[in-house]
Order: C-alpha cells, then sequence, then structure tokens
C-alpha cells in the first residue's frame, strides 16, 4: 500500500468515508464492492509502476544513467536562446554602425565619439548609442543625423 501515489490513497480514503466506514478502522460496514474496487485500482497502480521501472531500467541500460536535471537542461536552453538573441541584437549594432559610418567623410569619422552622436556622451557607450538610433530609425526619423 506504500507504493500508492498519495493522491490515489486520498481518493480511496474518501470513497470509504463516503460509504459510511472511516479510514483506520478496520474492514467492518465496508462495502465489498468497494474492497474490490480498492484492490482493483491498487493493482493497477502497483503494475504502472513497474512497468515504469522497467522502462527506466531499459532506459538506463540503452543510454546510461541521467546525469542532469531538467531544470538544469531548461537552464541551458534559456542560456542558449539568450546568446542567439544578443548575437542578433550585436549584428544588427554592427549593421547599423557600418552603414552609418560609410557614408562619412574622414573629417566626420574622426571627430569625437560625443559629436557625432550629439548631446556629449555622459558615460554613454557607442551600443547604448545605437541602441537609441536604431530606435529612432525604425520610427521613420533621418536616424539622427543632423541635415543641413
Amino acid at each position: 500500500m506504500t507504493d500508492l501515489p498519495q493522491d490515489a490513497l486520498r481518493e480511496l480514503r474518501d470513497e470509504y468515508e463516503r460509504a459510511g466506514d472511516y479510514w483506520g478502522e478496520g474492514p467492518y460496514g465496508i462495502d465489498e464492492e468497494l474492497l474490490k474496487r480498492f484492490d482493483a485500482a491498487r493493482g493497477t497502480l502497483q503494475s504502472e509502476l513497474a512497468a515504469l521501472r522497467q522502462r527506466c531500467e531499459k532506459f538506463e541500460r540503452d543510454y546510461g544513467a541521467a546525469t542532469i536535471r531538467l531544470g538544469q537542461l531548461a537552464d541551458q536552453r534559456n542560456a542558449a536562446i539568450a546568446r542567439a538573441e544578443q548575437a542578433e541584437r550585436d549584428a544588427l549594432r554592427l549593421d547599423y554602425i557600418e552603414r552609418t559610418f560609410s557614408g562619412m567623410t574622414n573629417r566626420e569619422r574622426y571627430l569625437p565619439v560625443q559629436m557625432i552622436w550629439g548631446k556629449g556622451s555622459n558615460g554613454r557607450t557607442l551600443r547604448e548609442a545605437c541602441d537609441k538610433y536604431m530606435a529612432r530609425e525604425a520610427a521613420n526619423t533621418n536616424g539622427g543625423r543632423q541635415d543641413g
């Protein structure tokens, strides 16, 4: 009886209580049909548990013991997705820098960064400036460059 999952035990206990007897008081007053259902449910659960154990043992024989938890796999998957998204953002930034700086004259190219991006650097990195101007360009502005 210890092999039964707690949910199954709770469900069977509730059936006993509905039948007018209480869990742990012995077989007196228990419906015979209910006892048969209990035994059948217990046998089914134990056979399913044995089949699951056999499948696990076969898996370990075929592929070796599992050495990683599912949570670790999920963490690795999320980290890989984050790296791919970061690489895509970096590629967009590099593309934007290439398009922006390729059309510049040498005089513009060698100006200090804060003069190119405007309003002084204030500790901003080139990456932040690229993100800002890519967003502005996506909103159909002139990409942050002054005309005339």
